[in-house]
């Protein structure tokens, strides 16, 4: 998998906009639990694709801008 600068997220030409849940994972550094804990919540936001949950680069943003708060 590719690796994420997130300073600088929005820019990331390399990285598909959507990113498959592993993806996300791999990127955020947490775990599957995690992830679907913030989906749960509502803290990620994510888009069904037929049977895929994928998650879209601009909610990665959104979820760290957020982490200062």
């Amino acid at each position: 998998m590719r690796t994420l600068d997130h300073s600088r997220l929005h820019q990331a030409q390399n990285l598909p906009r959507l990113l498959a849940i592993k993806q996300a994972i791999y990127e955020l550094g947490i775990s599957r639990t995690a992830l679907y804990e913030l989906i749960k919540d509502g803290k990620l936001k994510t888009v069904k694709i037929g049977r895929r949950r994928l998650v879209p680069l601009e909610a990665i943003e959104l979820l760290i801008a957020g982490l200062g708060k």
